[in-house]
């Protein structure tokens, strides 16, 4: 295992993996741009990649060249490639499938680049500590090219998650923050406690081992300093209170779409967040994956499908819409007034506990809980994201339950830019599947979670597949917000954008409640 004592013999092996990054030394402006940036180099649009100052003693972040006391490497998606200690900070990190895995001290103050295949994808093999700080200053100078999430390795730079709500989904997006090992969860919160002892047996098991302080009220856990962002997983009818409240604890706050349960509460939360200089990132994970950009990228952004008249969507069958309780009685540790919280007082209903999806009480039913994932991927790829005006019709056709939200619904809006986008769903049993569909004069494209097919006009359909194991989309989500919270750049499914699908399909369903085509209110923008 030969040493790289070379930068440039380090870049040429950087560019032999064929990843289909271009990774070279940055100009001279190019350079004085980054240093003026200070630690946002996420606007580097001529840079492939860029290496990143890791840290120093007081836990701040700089570019290359400011106090080297630790390095890393990052390739365009924010992946580490490589990370080592440097002078002052004698701390390793080990990279498997482009995520920090672990982490070691050595006895020795030596920068390495780990070679095992299985440890870090950068196999380049041991890099020797330059032997002088003028020297350390060069290499990590002229190794400037990567645009970079930070992977910290001092204890003091970890960042303290809180966790409101830690319910099923709360508990999945909570594990996918916990495969990076600079994330530890300090706090949990939940009307019940059941949800509570599952999430802390997941805390204790993760990395740092640490059970976390248990809170019923949410106050009580946005009023910790020690805490720099929060998960937030409840049903839809508190989003509004807790996120301006985070926001105002100068906490950055993950939130499960949809942002909002009403149209106008977008303004306020998005207002919080730019008031407080917050990073908010909401729930609609298809922004961070891979092959929803490069289907954008590669009929929309190029005009390859050609003008899109009509964006169809659908999602059909959802199991969490058709829950049972399997329960009666309230649970001992089940604090129901505090679950109902804003809302009108009412009697214990296990069905609105368990399955509070289908009650309008508490989130707006298919259309914002699915409708809004898929009207995200359709502004986004349209670059249009204000209807002017929707129609819907449905209604509660099949489960007679007491559920308050439709069981059947479609949805058709109208966008200024000429073109419709409709939504589908029931929940009756002989429908199955979601996905979208845009219909171009040049072609079609299929899209769901699992890939895309492009079908022209004329020529065969291109198929692209997706997907892994796990949650993919979600941890890039993830991956994307912590990414943000140390860049300050604004993250994926920016608060803005999150409010402005929950307002599409709040649009919908308004027009379904009252039966009549609904216009856009300037106040709800």
């Amino acid at each position: 295992m030969g040493g790289l004592t070379d930068v440039q013999q380090f870049l040429e092996k950087l560019n032999a993996r064929g990843d289909g990054h271009r990774y070279r030394l940055p100009t001279e402006a190019e350079w004085e741009y980054a240093a003026r940036a200070g630690s946002t180099t996420s606007h580097l649009g001529s840079l492939d990649a860029f290496a990143w100052y890791d840290g120093n003693s007081s836990g701040q972040t700089q570019p290359v060249g400011q106090q080297p006391n630790a390095w890393g490497l990052y390739d365009v998606q924010g992946n580490c490639l490589g990370v080592g200690g440097g002078l002052g900070l004698p701390v390793t990190l080990w990279v498997r499938n482009g995520r920090v895995s672990g982490k070691k001290a050595v006895n020795t103050e030596r920068s390495e680049l780990w070679d095992d295949p299985s440890a870090n994808p950068c196999s380049g093999g041991p890099m020797s500590q330059p032997s002088t700080r003028r020297q350390f200053v060069h290499t990590a100078v002229a190794a400037t090219t990567l645009t970079a999430v930070q992977r910290v390795l001092g204890a003091n730079d970890r960042i303290r998650l809180g966790v409101i709500g830690p319910g099923e989904r709360g508990r999945s997006d909570m594990q996918r923050f916990l495969t990076h090992a600079d994330v530890e969860v300090v706090s949990l919160c939940d009307a019940w406690d059941a949800s509570v002892a599952k999430a802390q047996e997941i805390v204790t098991k993760s990395p740092a081992a640490t059970k976390a302080t248990e809170h019923a009220d949410y106050r009580a856990l946005l009023d910790r300093k020690d805490i720099d962002a929060v998960l937030i997983a409840t049903p839809d009818h508190w989003h509004k209170d807790m996120c301006i409240a985070a926001c105002q604890a100068g906490k950055d706050v993950y939130i499960e779409k949809p942002l909002t349960l009403k149209p106008e509460e977008g303004p306020a939360i998005v207002k919080a967040a730019r008031d407080n200089k917050r990073i908010v990132q909401v729930g609609m994970q298809q922004r961070s994956g891979d092959h929803y950009a490069q289907a954008k990228a590669q009929y929309f952004d190029s005009g390859g499908i050609g003008k899109v008249t009509m964006a169809r969507t659908w999602w059909h069958g959802n199991g969490y819409h058709l829950r049972k309780c399997p329960f009666q009685d309230k649970p001992a540790g089940l604090d129901w007034d505090r679950f109902v919280g804003p809302l009108k007082p009412r009697a214990w209903d296990p069905q609105q506990f368990w399955n509070w999806r289908a009650y309008l009480d508490y989130g707006g039913g298919q259309i914002t809980d699915l409708f809004t994932h898929w009207i995200d991927v359709v502004h986004w790829f349209m670059g249009e994201d204000l209807p002017v005006a929707g129609i819907a019709t449905g209604g509660v056709f099949h489960y007679k339950d007491g559920r308050t939200a439709p069981d059947t619904i479609n949805v058709l809006l109208e966008y200024p830019g000429e073109w419709t986008a409709t939504f589908e769903a029931t929940l009756a049993p002989g429908a199955r599947g979601a996905g979208i569909e845009f219909l171009g004069t040049q072609g079609r494209l299929s899209i769901t979670r699992g890939g895309y097919t492009f079908t022209p006009v004329k020529g065969d359909p291109i198929e692209v597949r997706a997907g892994g194991p796990g949650d993919p989309l979600t941890q890039n989500h993830v991956d994307n917000f912590l990414h943000c919270m140390r860049s300050r750049a604004l993250p994926n499914g920016d608060v803005e954008i999150g409010h402005r699908s929950a307002l599409a399909s709040h649009l919908g369903n308004l027009a379904a409640l009252q039966k009549r085509r609904v216009v856009m209110e300037k106040s709800w923008m």
